[in-house]
């Protein structure tokens, strides 16, 4: 992963959705399902069954606890081989349903729903600090599109200041993208730990089980690890679990033929968002959409630039 020394966090949108922030103070969270990455959250399922598998088959104790929990135990074959093939199969099977149970079965039952809200990092001393990412400007090229600069570590306040107000319905989870080319059992080591000895104590066949806060560290690592193929972007990302008792107001935008789930974060709080600075896109107008943002903005902090990068759509 990119060493970040930034302070800031960029999120890119359209003039409309400029707007819309400024005028309500309030960012949106899209249900993960329907987001433009098809393999959100799921990405990680693969890489977290290999992982629990090997570090259990590593376990001795814990594959003779596995063996002796079989119906005909005493009439397993000697042959250490055989065993460790019978313990292999039945440990796969118990990881698998696992994870189905931490991705499927637990938020159902639960009611449990995960929004997103994505930024991007970007070093200070790289030229896309001052001027933004060609990639992102492509995506918004119709009308050039804006890039809202965020103070970082006031937007986590916020956060845990929503969590209060909501009387912690919810629950926040933010932080650094990592993507699947990098290392993920150190970047994770923490919740692996945790969804591990939640394995140890996992009875399929016990419906009561009590998850603590296994769902939380399974949900941390699914929320923050991503395709390589978005690298570029290097994710910043506030994630949300409204929990079943939630009142939070879900709303619907129409995109891409679809009718997106949302929810709105920050406009309980009636504060101003800790915004930087806007940087306009390369556009054909691009001086006159700066200028009404300075007389839009002139009573506030606000700075206001133009990317210098060469794009016109």
């Amino acid at each position: 992963m990119k060493e970040n020394n930034s302070e800031e966090v960029f999120h890119y949108t359209t003039n409309a959705g400029l707007l819309g922030i400024l005028d309500s103070q309030c960012l949106w969270a899209t249900h993960y399902k329907f987001l433009n990455d098809t393999s959100e959250l799921s990405l990680f399922k693969d890489k977290l069954v290999s992982f629990l598998l090997e570090k259990a088959l590593d376990d001795d104790d814990y594959v003779d606890g596995v063996l002796k929990s079989l119906e005909g135990y005493h009439d397993l074959p000697s042959d250490p081989f055989l065993k460790e093939q019978v313990a292999h199969n039945n440990l796969v099977s118990k990881v698998k349903y696992l994870v189905e149970y931490l991705s499927t079965d637990l938020p159902n039952l639960l009611k449990l729903e995960v929004y997103l809200a994505s930024f991007s990092i970007v070093n200070r001393k790289d030229y896309e600090y001052e001027n933004g990412l060609l990639s992102q400007w492509r995506g918004y090229s119709q009308d050039g599109g804006y890039a809202i600069v965020f103070d970082k570590r006031k937007l986590v306040n916020l956060i845990d200041i929503e969590v209060k107000q909501e009387k912690e319905t919810i629950i926040p989870i933010f932080g650094n993208v990592l993507y699947s080319n990098e290392d993920f059992k150190e970047f994770f080591s923490e919740q692996l730990s945790i969804i591990y000895d939640f394995l140890i104590k996992f009875d399929d066949k016990d419906k009561k089980i009590k998850p603590g806060n296994v769902f939380k560290a399974f949900t941390e690592c699914s929320i923050l690890y991503k395709h390589q193929g978005f690298l570029e972007e290097n994710e910043f990302r506030i994630g949300i679990i409204l929990t079943g008792s939630s009142e939070k107001e879900r709303k619907f935008r129409s995109q891409a033929g679809n009718n997106r789930p949302y929810i709105e974060l920050f406009k309980i709080l009636g504060k101003a968002l800790p915004i930087n600075r806007i940087i306009v896109g390369p556009h054909r107008h691009s001086d006159t959409c700066a200028e009404e943002l300075r007389i839009r903005l002139r009573k506030t902090n606000i700075s206001i630039s133009i990317s210098e990068t060469p794009f016109i759509s």
